[in-house]
C-alpha cells in the first residue's frame, strides 16, 4: 500500500481548473427537483479546489473502481464534459486516488467491522484491486 501512496504523492497534478467544489459529493447528495433539475445538497465541506475532484469523487460509486468497468467511468465523464463544455483533466491521477481510496476503505471496514454486510464483497474484489494497484506501481517504475 505504501508504494501506491508514493505513486500518488509523486504524481500530484497541477491545479489547472480551480473553483468552488463540494468536497463530499455523492449520489445521495443529489436531489431531483419536481421540474426535472438536479441540485446538490450538503455543502458544509465546500472549499476552493480542483473542479475535477467532485466529479471523480462522485465517480467512486461507479463499479469501475471495484470491478474495472472503465466504460462506465468514461461514459460518465463524457456526459459531464458534453453537458458542461469543458474537458476534465488529471483523470489518471484521480483514477489512482479512487482505487487507493476504495482499497483502503475496504481494508478498514474488514478490520474494524468484520461482521459488516460488505465484507464478503470486499474480500471478493480485493485480488482485483491488488492487481490494479500492482500495475499502477509497476507502470511508474518503468
Amino acid at each position: 500500500m505504501q508504494a501506491g501512496l508514493d505513486v500518488l504523492k509523486n504524481s500530484l497534478p497541477e491545479k489547472t481548473d480551480s473553483g468552488l467544489i463540494n468536497g463530499d459529493i455523492d449520489m445521495e447528495h443529489i436531489l431531483k427537483q419536481p421540474d426535472g433539475r438536479y441540485v446538490v445538497i450538503d455543502w458544509d465541506p465546500a472549499e476552493i479546489g480542483d473542479r475535477c475532484w467532485d466529479i471523480y469523487w462522485m465517480a467512486k460509486a461507479i463499479p469501475h473502481l471495484l470491478f474495472g468497468y472503465n466504460e462506465s467511468l468514461d461514459d460518465f465523464i463524457s456526459f459531464y464534459e458534453d453537458k458542461n463544455g469543458r474537458a476534465l483533466k488529471n483523470k489518471d491521477y484521480y483514477e489512482k486516488a479512487g482505487l487507493m481510496w476504495s482499497y483502503t476503505l475496504g481494508m478498514f471496514i474488514e478490520n474494524a467491522i468484520p461482521n459488516h454486510v460488505a465484507v464478503p464483497l470486499i474480500k471478493h474484489v480485493r485480488p482485483i484491486q491488488e492487481g490494479k494497484l500492482e500495475n499502477m506501481v509497476a507502470s511508474t517504475q518503468k
